[in-house]
Order: structure tokens, then sequence, then C-alpha cells
């Protein structure tokens, strides 16, 4: 007899996995904006990088859209606090 329950636990597990694979990236894949923004001689300072595909979700890397609390100042000075506060370290910004 077959139980159930394994049966749906299978399904969504694969539904899932699916799921990511048409919207999603692996991690690898999901490194590649950040080393092209540190390696990349065609990056500008200030602009965002990410994926390219559909709804910037996967993809190769490319300039991509920020949202606007992303720009927010308030919202830097608080995340730069924050992180000061959370590896107990003051660091100057470079830029």
């Amino acid at each position: 007899m077959w139980d159930v329950g394994d049966r749906i636990g299978k399904f969504r597990t694969k539904l899932v996995k699916c799921s990511f694979g048409l919207m999603g990236q692996s991690a690898t894949e999901g490194a590649w904006p950040s080393l092209y923004a540190a390696t990349s001689d065609e990056v500008q300072t200030g602009h965002y990088y990410g994926p390219s595909g559909l709804g910037e979700r996967k993809g190769l890397p490319a300039e991509a859209t920020a949202t606007p609390w992303a720009k927010d100042e308030n919202t830097a000075r608080r995340l730069w606090q924050w992180t000061e506060e959370a590896v107990g370290a003051s660091v100057i910004p470079m830029a």
C-alpha cells in the first residue's frame, strides 16, 4: 500500500524544483552579477547589476533596474549602521 503523504511530498518537491528552475538560478549563477560588477571594465559607479533575463530573475549579468528603496539614502544609512553594529566594527565608506 502506498502512502498518500509520501506521494504528495514527492510531488511538492518536484513542483518546487521545476518552479525554481523557471524563475531562479543556481548559487554559482547568482554570484555572476557581483563578480561582473567587481571585475568588468564596463560597469559604472552607482549603477546596479543583476540577471538580464525575464523579470531580472535569472540570466547573464547586465545593468538592471534598482527599486526606489534601493536608492533611498535613509535606508542606506540605516543598513550601514545595522551592519556596523552586527559585525562590531566601524567602517568608513570608500566613496
